[in-house]
C-alpha cells in the first residue's frame, strides 16, 4: 500500500527576505513597489520535469499553502513527495513539504520522516548518502533498495531492518569483506569485530565495505546543536579539530582482517575485539551528514579534492565565503556564509605544509589525511559526489528552525495579528516580526506616556526603512485628526520620502538645517492631535545640532506624559544617546552598526555588530528589560504572492504611503506650514 501524507504537528517554515532600499529619493521608491526577486524567500520547493513536462521549476511558496495551489498549473492527478503520495489538501510546512522538498509525477527514493530510523555514511567513498530503514533496508552496490557507490561492497551485501526495541538487526550476506560493527558507550566505541548478525542501537557505527554508516534517529541532516560523536566540548563547535588528539592504536588481530575493513578499523582507531577508544582523531574530518564546526580556513587538495570540498562545506553547514571552491547548484540550499568564516580552497595535487591557522585536508584514492601544523592524522576514504550534496543540502533547508526573513511585507506581517479599529491603541504598531519566530509580530509601543524610541544603524542597515514602515503604519491606523507627523531628515529622506506630503504631516523636511529644524520643534503643537516627532541621521547635522538633540531631549523629557513621542535615529549613538535621552528611551533598536560600542550603547550587548551586511533589517531591541532579534518589515500594504516562480519578478505592490492617502480617513486638513521650512529642491 503506497504511503499518503496525513497531517503531523506543524513545522514553521521560513518567511520572506528584506531588501534595504538606496539613499536615493527615485532609486528608494523604486525599490520599496518591487522588491528583488532573489531576495524573497518562502518555502522553495522544486517541481520535477515529470509534472512540468521541461525542466525542474523552483517555486517560492507561503507557508500554509495548499499542494493543490501550489501545482494549479500542472495536470497532476497524483503528486509525490519522495516515496509520499501527497493530499491536495496537504499545507506547505507540514512534513514533507519542506524547504528543499522535490515534487514529482512518481514515487522517488524516500526521504526520512521525523525521528525515523536511518544510517548516514559518515565516511566512504560514497559518503554522505543517508539510508532509510523504513522497516528494511537491502545494501549493496546493486540493491535495489540502498545502493552504495563502493567496490569493496559486494552487490548484495547486507540488510539492515528495525526492530520492535528500537535498535537495528544488520544481517550479512556472505560478502567478501565482511560487515564490522562498532558500539557506542558516550563518546567511546567498543570494537565488536565482523558479524554476520548483529544488532546496532542508535550512534553505533556499521563497517560495510570502505564506508561507515552510523546508526541515527531523526533528520537526515543533523544540526549543530545535536549530539557530536566523539566531542566532549560545548555546544559551540571549534573552528578546527583538536591538534593534541591522539593517534591511531595499532593491533596484532588487524592482520587477519580484509583489507577494506583493516582499512577501515585503521581510521576509527579502534582494532581488538572488545577493546574501547574514543576515536578522538574522527573530529579531523568532517562528517557531510551532521553541520557545525569547521568555520576556520581550510585548503583542500589530492586526486578527488573537489568531492572532500564538498564534504567540508556539508560539515561547515553554510556557503563559503567567495572566492567558493565549488560553484554547483546545490550550494544556493545551505544558509550564507557567517561573518569570519574562514576560506576553502581547493589547490592543485596535495598542498604545501602547513599555513598557520589553516587545516590542510588531501583526499587520495584510498584515504584521507588532516594536517594542523606539525600534526597529521589519516583517516578513512572520504568523498561527496554532487547529487548527494544536493539531497543533503535539501535536507538541511528543511530541518533548519526557521531562519529570520529578509524580505516581509508589513501586511504580512500585520496579518499575524489583530489589528485595532483605529484611535490611540493604534499607537501600538506591527513594524516587523521576531527573528527567531517569524510567526510572532514586532510591535513598537508609542501611545502616550510611554518612554521614547532610538534608533541606531549603520549605512545600509535598514534604518531608514524602519521609521518609514513605522510612519505608514502610523498614518493607516490613526486619521489625520487624531496624529499629526513631525519628519525630519539631517540627510537625503530616502525610502522617507512618500511620506513627507502624507495628510498626516505637521511638517517635513529633508536636507534640513539645524536652525530650521529648531524652528519646526518650537511650532509643535500639543493639542488634541497626538504628535509623533521623527528625527532621522541626527549626527549628520554635525557640531551644530546638538542644539536640536538638546531640543529633542525637551521634548522627550516632558513630552512624555502628554502628546508627543520621539523617534531619533542616528548611525553613530553617541550623538544622541545622552542621560536624559537614556532615562527617556523605552525602546532602543540597533540594527547592524559599525563598531561593537555603538551596538552596546544602544541595547547594552555587541550582538548588532555581528550582523551581516546582507541581512538588511536585521536587528536586535531592547524593551521593557528584555532583548528580542527582529526582522523589520518593508512599508508595503500588499501580501506577498502566496505562489511564484523564482526568478520572475514580484507584482508592483501598494506602498503604506499610498494606502495611507486613499483611505477615507485620509483628508488632508488646512494647515499650512511656515514658508521658511519647505524642502529645498533636490
Amino acid at each position: 500500500m503506497e504511503p499518503v501524507s496525513e497531517r503531523p504537528k506543524r513545522v514553521s517554515v521560513s518567511s520572506p527576505h528584506l531588501v534595504f532600499v538606496r539613499n536615493s529619493p527615485r532609486r528608494a521608491l523604486l525599490s520599496i513597489v518591487r522588491p528583488a526577486p532573489d531576495k524573497v524567500r518562502g518555502v522553495r520547493l522544486t517541481i520535477h520535469h515529470s509534472l512540468t513536462g521541461q525542466g525542474h521549476v523552483d517555486f517560492e511558496v507561503a507557508p500554509g499553502t495548499l499542494l493543490r495551489e501550489v501545482v494549479a498549473e500542472f495536470a497532476a492527478p497524483r503528486v509525490w513527495c519522495g516515496g509520499v503520495a501527497l493530499d491536495p489538501e496537504h499545507e506547505a510546512g507540514d512534513w514533507p513539504l519542506l524547504a528543499g522538498a522535490i515534487l514529482s509525477a512518481h514515487p522517488r527514493r524516500a526521504g526520512i520522516a521525523p525521528g525515523a530510523l536511518h544510517l548516514a555514511a559518515i565516511s566512504g567513498p560514497d559518503a554522505g548518502v543517508v539510508i532509510p530503514v523504513d522497516p528494511i533496508a537491502a545494501i549493496g552496490s546493486a540493491s535495489p533498495g540502498a545502493v552504495v557507490r563502493d567496490d569493496a561492497i559486494d552487490a548484495h551485501h547486507a540488510t539492515v531492518s528495525a526492530t520492535s526495541g528500537g535498535s537495528l538487526r544488520v544481517k550479512d550476506h556472505g560478502s567478501v569483506n565482511g560487515t564490522g560493527v562498532w558500539s557506542r558507550r558516550g563518546n567511546a566505541l567498543s570494537w565488536r569485530g565482523r558479524r554476520r548478525v548483529a544488532t546496532v542501537r542508535v550512534g553505533d557505527v556499521i563497517a560495510i565495505g570502505r564506508t561507515l554508516l552510523e546508526a541515527r534517529r531523526g533528520v537526515a541532516l543533523e544540526r549543530a546543536n545535536a549530539p557530536v560523536r566523539e566531542r566532549t566540548e560545548s555546544a559551540e563547535p571549534q573552528a578546527r579539530p583538536d591538534p593534541t588528539a591522539s593517534g591511531q592504536t595499532r593491533g596484532a588481530t588487524s592482520a587477519a582482517l580484509s583489507g577494506a575493513m583493516h582499512q577501515a578499523i585503521r581510521a576509527l582507531g579502534v582494532l581488538g575485539r572488545g577493546r574501547r577508544h574514543d576515536a578522538p582523531h574522527l573530529s579531523a574530518f568532517p562528517d557531510p551528514t551532521r553541520s557545525g564546526g569547521w568555520s576556520g580556513p581550510i585548503a583542500v587538495g589530492g586526486a578527488h579534492s573537489v568531492d572532500l570540498a564538498r564534504a567540508v562545506i556539508l560539515a561547515r553547514g553554510r556557503r563559503p565565503p567567495f572566492p567558493m571552491p565549488v560553484d554547483e547548484p546545490w550550494l544556493s540550499w545551505l544558509p550564507p556564509a557567517l561573518v569570519g568564516d574562514g576560506l576553502i580552497r581547493i589547490v592543485t595535487g596535495s598542498p604545501a605544509k602547513s599555513e598557520s591557522g589553516w587545516t590542510i585536508l588531501t583526499a587520495e584514492t584510498d584515504r584521507t589525511t588532516s594536517r594542523i601544523g606539525a600534526v597529521t592524522r589519516i583517516g578513512p576514504v572520504l568523498r561527496v559526489g554532487a547529487n548527494t550534496a544536493d539531497a543533503l543540502a535539501r535536507s538541511r533547508a528543511g530541518s533548519l528552525p526557521d531562519p529570520p526573513p529578509r524580505t516581509l511585507h508589513w501586511a504580512d506581517a500585520a496579518a499575524l495579528r489583530t489589528m485595532p479599529a483605529g484611535g490611540k491603541a493604534s499607537l501600538e504598531i506591527v513594524t516587523g516580526v521576531r527573528a527567531d519566530e517569524p510567526a510572532v509580530p514586532w510591535t513598537i509601543s508609542l501611545r502616550p506616556g510611554f518612554p521614547h524610541t532610538v534608533v541606531a544603524g549603520a549605512a545600509g542597515s535598514g534604518k531608514t526603512t524602519l521609521l518609514a514602515t513605522m510612519a505608514g503604519a502610523l498614518a493607516i491606523g490613526m486619521p489625520p485628526h487624531e496624529l499629526e507627523l513631525v519628519i525630519l531628515c539631517a540627510g537625503a529622506a530616502g525610502p522617507l520620502e512618500p511620506y513627507l506630503d502624507l495628510p498626516h504631516v505637521r511638517a517635513a523636511a529633508s536636507h534640513v538645517r539645524p536652525q530650521a529644524a529648531l524652528r519646526i520643534l518650537d511650532l509643535l503643537d500639543t493639542g488634541a492631535a497626538f504628535t509623533v516627532v521623527i528625527a532621522d541621521d541626527l549626527d549628520a547635522l554635525g557640531p551644530d545640532g546638538r542644539a536640536v538633540t538638546a531640543r529633542l531631549e525637551a521634548i522627550a523629557a516632558h513630552g512624555g506624559s502628554g502628546h508627543v513621542h520621539v523617534v531619533m535615529a542616528t548611525r553613530r549613538p553617541t550623538a544622541v544617546l545622552t542621560p536624559t535621552v537614556r532615562a527617556t528611551t523605552g525602546t532602543a533598536i540597533a540594527l547592524r552598526t559599525d563598531c561593537e560600542s555603538d551596538s552596546v550603547e544602544i541595547t547594552g550587548t555587541a550582538a548588532a555588530c555581528g550582523i551581516s551586511p546582507d541581512a538588511r533589517g536585521m536587528g536586535i531591541v531592547r524593551s521593557g528589560g528584555r532583548l528580542d532579534k527582529v526582522q523589520v518589515a518593508l512599508p508595503l500594504a500588499d501580501r506577498l504572492p502566496r505562489v511564484r516562480r523564482c526568478g520572475v519578478p514580484l507584482p508592483v505592490a501598494t506602498t503604506l504611503a499610498a494606502a495611507a492617502r486613499g483611505a477615507p480617513t485620509a483628508m488632508r486638513r488646512d494647515r499650512p506650514a511656515p514658508a521658511d521650512l519647505a524642502r529645498p529642491a533636490s
